[in-house]
């Protein structure tokens, strides 16, 4: 087992915003306006939904988590298991290897305070997280569109 360590508080999953773009050829997870599915259909690329939590760390680190709502791997399912256990305490993620899927432990009673959670909307949350990261797909002008439309030119 490696110690691929994350302290994480869910508060809150939400299916109410845009889906997010998987694939092998993207470094991260970009999110994708819906009015964009069919034109990233059209050059290739597939679109799917996701579930997106939004955690905290003890030391007020503020990330969001997608888990691909459409798959049924080990490594998504025990991912938004332990997720959705760090609701209600603090838990630890493990990333099992050996085993393909992660491990979730329970931080010690009282190890750490109520998280702190940022006084911003889930639309302020995400207009930062991806919008002004240039992080959401929302038009074919794109640098992202424009770099998958050129690979299928070359």
């Amino acid at each position: 087992m490696t110690n691929n360590k994350s302290e994480l508080h869910a508060v809150e999953a939400t299916n109410q915003i845009p889906e997010v773009v998987t694939g092998e050829m993207l470094d991260a997870d970009d999110a994708v306006d819906t009015e964009m599915t069919v034109a990233l259909a059209g050059i290739g690329i597939n679109v799917t939904d996701h579930t997106l939590y939004l955690t905290i760390t003890p030391r007020g680190g503020v990330r969001i988590i997608p888990i691909n709502s459409s798959t049924d791997n080990d490594y998504a399912r025990t991912k938004e298991v332990g997720l959705l256990d760090g609701v209600d305490r603090w838990v630890r993620l493990y990333t099992d290897q050996e085993n393909k899927n992660y491990k979730v432990f329970e931080a010690p009673p009282d190890r750490f305070a109520e998280p702190i959670w940022p006084a911003l909307s889930h639309a302020k949350i995400f207009r930062l997280a991806f919008r002004d990261k240039g992080r959401l797909v929302d038009s074919p002008e794109h640098p992202l569109f424009k770099k998958w439309a050129a690979r299928d030119r070359g």
